[in-house]
């Protein structure tokens, strides 16, 4: 639910989606916006695509997780963005939430990974 033009604040996992879906289709979408979680979010049975899956869509807003847990977040990618944040700018602010299950599997290793990170890349850690 957008608070006003500025807050976003995220219930479910359908808003969470959503969210990752503007800022990976929309240049910029998370600047100067801060996304705010207000629920516990379970994934199971999901995929999940990073918030910020190439360098031209970074996350560069702030995300508070508001001390919630986001469960079972299942990422299949055939790139280096995964994480619950693909890639995020190095003025973006991610906080205040917990992993109870991260499953990361990257095709062209065929491997899988159990890592509870937040981030993949940094965009200053590009150049």
């Amino acid at each position: 639910d957008q608070i006003d033009g500025n807050t976003y604040h995220i219930k479910t996992a359908g808003e969470l989606a959503y969210v990752a879906n503007m800022v990976n289709t929309t240049v910029g979408f998370a600047t100067n916006k801060v996304f705010v979680l207000d629920n516990d979010i379970d994934l199971f049975g999901h995929y999940f695509d990073p918030i910020g899956k190439t360098l031209s869509n970074t996350f560069s807003g702030e995300f508070d997780g508001n001390n919630m847990n986001i469960s079972y977040v299942t990422i299949i990618q055939n790139s280096n963005s995964l994480g619950l944040f693909g890639y995020a700018s190095t003025n973006s602010i991610i906080k205040n939430f917990l992993f109870a299950s991260l499953l990361l599997n990257k095709k062209q290793w065929s491997k899988l990974f159990f890592t509870p990170s937040a981030a993949m890349w940094q965009a200053s850690d590009l150049f």
